[in-house]
């Protein structure tokens, strides 16, 4: 390990990994700037889309850090950069996980409304309870959630 952190020649690898670093920032900012374009705000998908794009560009301002620490002979931009690319690419690792099961989800489990129990209700229900209109609904032949 020390022996590469010395190398005459390193410039020529430190360059490679910064060029691939920054190809990786531009394609990750580019591509979450047309997922922000292309996805409604709020929608799981939008936000699927810019967290995996946000890893991408992490891992690649990881990739240009690690060069010019390596480069430059700066161990505490070296372990700086490893520590912060690696600490936000498990995060937005778990909000991948989270935000594809969300997805996989069938709408209408997703968007289900909490229902109450009539067996522990019944007894319970007053006009206070049911509000103005009575617990009837709005709209024309719709059914209260009860």
């Amino acid at each position: 390990m020390e022996t590469l952190y010395h190398l005459s020649w390193r410039g020529y690898p430190a360059f490679a990994l910064a060029a691939l670093g920054v190809v990786l920032l531009v394609r990750g900012a580019w591509r979450e700037y047309r997922a922000a374009r292309r996805h409604r705000t709020g929608t799981d998908t939008r936000s699927l889309g810019m967290i995996r794009t946000f890893r991408r560009a992490i891992l690649g301002l990881t990739l240009v850090g690690v060069a010019a620490g390596w480069q430059w002979h700066v161990p505490w931009l070296l372990a700086f950069t490893l520590a912060v690319g690696f600490e936000e690419t498990f995060e937005s690792s778990i909000h991948i996980a989270a935000l594809a099961q969300a997805e996989r989800l069938p709408r209408s489990h997703a968007a289900m409304p909490f229902r109450r129990d009539p067996k522990h209700d019944a007894g319970n229900t007053t006009e206070a309870h049911r509000g103005e209109n009575g617990g009837r609904s709005t709209v024309e032949g719709a059914r209260p959630v009860v």
